[in-house]
């Protein structure tokens, strides 16, 4: 099964690459995720290929695991991953590219899933409609985010209070 998704992002693309690859940033846009920790590696919080970390997500009060192996990533531009789950006959590969048109990126998904038992993969319509609906979720969360950061990241203008306002007057 393969689901494809795109989505404009109003940041620059290196920034957007910035704020992707920082495992520290998945939080606040990934639903459910509470903790990232790194299976092998030399600590640095940017996924880098060969990589594998462990992103414990929060669903029903129970703690779900699962492994995300880094495969390829070529800055700022394309980022893949693949992604297992230990109770889920389930092996998924997402890449997802970013193309830079002017200070506008466009984020490009494409996210493989392959079912291991039969009975999942008669259940894969289903499936696919509730995978599709969760990756445009964190989409559109991590647009908002990201175009959030771009914004907090200006500089900011002094407003004039009305005291100053009213001496300014007279």
């Amino acid at each position: 099964m393969i689901i494809k998704l795109e989505l404009e992002i109003d940041v620059p693309r290196e920034e957007v690459w910035d704020l992707f690859v920082n495992h520290k940033n998945l939080p606040q846009w990934q639903m459910g995720l509470k903790k990232v920790s790194e299976e092998k590696g030399d600590g640095d919080s940017q996924a880098d290929p060969n990589e594998v970390f462990l992103l414990h997500y929060k669903i029903d009060k129970n703690i779900q695991v699962v492994r995300e192996t880094v495969s390829e990533k070529i800055e700022p531009e394309t980022f893949q991953a693949a992604y297992d789950h230990p109770r889920i006959p389930a092996h998924v590969v997402m890449t997802n590219t970013f193309v830079e048109e002017g200070d506008v990126t466009i984020w490009q998904v494409e996210q493989y899933v392959t079912f291991t038992r039969l009975d999942y993969r008669l259940f894969g319509r289903l499936l696919s409609s509730i995978l599709k609906h969760q990756q445009t979720h964190d989409m559109l969360k991590f647009k908002a985010w990201a175009e959030g950061q771009k914004k907090s990241s200006r500089p900011k203008t002094k407003k004039k209070s009305k005291k100053a306002k009213r001496n300014k007057k007279r």
